[in-house]
């Protein structure tokens, strides 16, 4: 009876170990497109475009 005990524990911990995998893939695919959202988001901006017109203007120049 033990055996079968240990082999029904084991497949638990198993089953808890994916869990908690699905559950940090989860997470960091969150963080990941939190990332990207606020990288757009800083990117297209227009300040950050018209920062130094008069630089992009001279260096397309030279």
């Amino acid at each position: 009876m033990r055996g079968g005990e240990q082999k029904e524990g084991k497949e638990e911990e198993e089953e808890e170990e994916e869990e908690e995998e699905e559950e940090e893939e989860e997470r960091l695919c969150k963080l990941v497109d939190d990332f990207l959202e606020s990288e757009a988001v800083h990117i297209s901006s227009p300040s950050a475009d018209s920062c130094h017109p008069e630089d992009e203007t001279s260096l397309i120049l030279k």
